[in-house]
């Protein structure tokens, strides 16, 4: 016997709160995890929501972290609400429609700063997708929590495999718009009510330099920690935080204003943008050569050097920004945490001072805070 078909009403979509970014890669996105055979199809069966989901709960608990620091339990409590849990499921459904075509794949190194090291894997050269939230039907969801999480990842982080090196950093390439197609410009996207919330604003534009960007991230990243710690309880935080969360004594973020263009198409041995300013970010941290202090960065463990310890992610994450002309942009964030035990945290400002002297910018969030 046939079962009836159930269906929802076809137009249950536009009654959900819902808004799309269009999204595109600023640098190579490596997503094809262990897949490294000669099947392109593979790779864009990779390339799925569960990822970008993942990375995007990173900056939601960062985010969240700014208020409630290690009262782990508040944490839980304010992620369940739109991640779910063991017990819940997700009220949050992250759906994304994926525009790049097969010529945009293609096989990329994945250490630019070491031409000794020449093996590369299949990547996307570059990706291009739209990427929806929306509230699963029955559920009611703090929308806004999940538009600035989105933010801080296009602005700071990445996604793929070498992400936190500059690889699969994002940019916004039109407005967030609403499931009516309005642009979003400001949170909270409904008008002010008695919650009194501050507004936050959501940057999609491109930079027109290194200057301008450097405004635009530093404002978003105030309106975003005085966000936080309006919509969650703030708790005290009397030691050092055990995650990376955007407070103000415990997150870093130096934007380099001076950009790295693209060599002209007909240019012998043509170099991007990005793959410029990831080597100038290696030629500080790595590079041998280069006298002290460049040689200690090197080997130091809070920057995810092995040694003798087991192996730690860097608390020091990359991330390739371009302005409206294609110039390419360093944007460096620092999480100092309990891990590593011990971490040299003083070294961690050197580094960044030394970056922001080398190649010109400024820190825009945490600089009054001495590590």
């Amino acid at each position: 016997m046939m079962l009836p078909t159930i269906e929802d009403p076809p137009d249950i979509a536009d009654r959900l709160p819902q808004y799309t970014a269009r999204l595109e890669s600023n640098a190579p996105v490596f997503m094809a995890g262990a897949y490294n055979g000669p099947d392109p199809e593979q790779y864009f069966r990779d390339f799925r929501a569960l990822s970008i989901r993942g990375a995007f709960r990173y900056w939601l608990r960062a985010l969240i972290g700014a208020a409630v620091t290690n009262d782990v339990a508040a944490l839980q409590r304010a992620e369940s609400e739109l991640m779910g849990n063991t017990r819940v499921g997700s009220p949050l459904t992250v759906r994304m429609r994926f525009m790049a075509t097969q010529s945009e794949l293609g096989r990329h190194g994945l250490l630019v700063h070491n031409p000794k090291k020449t093996f590369d894997n299949p990547c996307y050269l570059r990706a291009r997708f739209d990427l929806s939230l929306l509230s699963r039907p029955g559920t009611a969801i703090h929308m806004d929590d999940a538009l600035v999480a989105l933010s801080l990842l296009v602005r700071l982080g990445g996604v793929g495999k070498r992400s936190r090196r500059g690889f699969g950093s994002l940019r916004f390439s039109e407005p967030i718009r609403d499931v009516a197609n309005v642009p979003v410009e400001n949170i909270p996207t409904d008008p002010p009510d008695a919650d009194n919330m501050p507004v936050v604003n959501i940057p999609t534009d491109p930079p027109t330099d290194g200057p301008d960007l450097a405004h635009s991230i530093e404002q978003f990243l105030k309106d975003a920690f005085v966000y936080a710690r309006s919509r969650w309880p703030v708790m005290p935080l009397p030691g050092l935080p055990e995650y990376p969360i955007l407070h103000e004594d415990h997150c870093k973020v130096a934007v380099i204003t001076t950009p790295f263009a693209d060599d002209p198409p007909a240019t012998a041995n043509r170099i991007d943008g990005y793959i410029k300013a990831m080597r100038a970010f290696w030629s500080l941290l790595r590079d041998d050569t280069k006298p002290t202090p460049a040689r200690h960065f090197r080997d130091a463990s809070v920057f995810g050097n092995a040694g003798a310890n087991a192996r730690l992610a860097s608390p020091v994450r990359l991330h390739i920004a371009r302005d409206v002309n294609g110039s390419s942009y360093m944007v460096v964030t620092a999480f100092r945490t309990t891990l590593p035990a011990g971490g040299d945290w003083p070294l961690v400002q050197e580094f960044l001072d030394t970056l922001v002297a080398t190649y010109g910018g400024r820190i825009v969030f945490g600089g009054g805070a001495a590590w």
